[in-house]
């Protein structure tokens, strides 16, 4: 047996009582309503920080407005000629006489 379930590996089991992912929809909700009263001051503030020149605050906004890059990967192949035409495949064959 190769005791696979012994090589640990990454967890994505939530351990902090405050992690998100344990919270209930309600509970999400709920913390929604609290923070919405600050959330035109928060706006105030970030407009200032941008106008001040602050990378945080511009970084911010264009992670936020344009999304992270995402890396995409080509996939398509193409094969000019087959793989078995250019494989050396020359074995004598074996007539019998030996």
């Amino acid at each position: 047996m190769d005791k696979r379930k012994f090589n640990g590996g990454n967890s994505t089991k939530a351990v902090r009582p405050d992690d998100k992912r344990l919270m209930t929809k309600s509970e999400m909700q709920d913390t929604y309503e609290r923070l919405k009263p600050f959330l035109p001051e928060a706006i105030l503030q970030l407009e200032a920080a941008m106008q001040a020149g602050e990378k945080w605050a511009i970084e911010l906004w264009f992670k936020y407005f344009f999304g992270m890059p995402k890396q995409t990967i080509d996939q398509h192949i193409s094969i000019e000629k087959p793989i078995f035409n250019s494989l050396d495949l020359d074995v004598p064959e074996n007539d019998g006489s030996e």
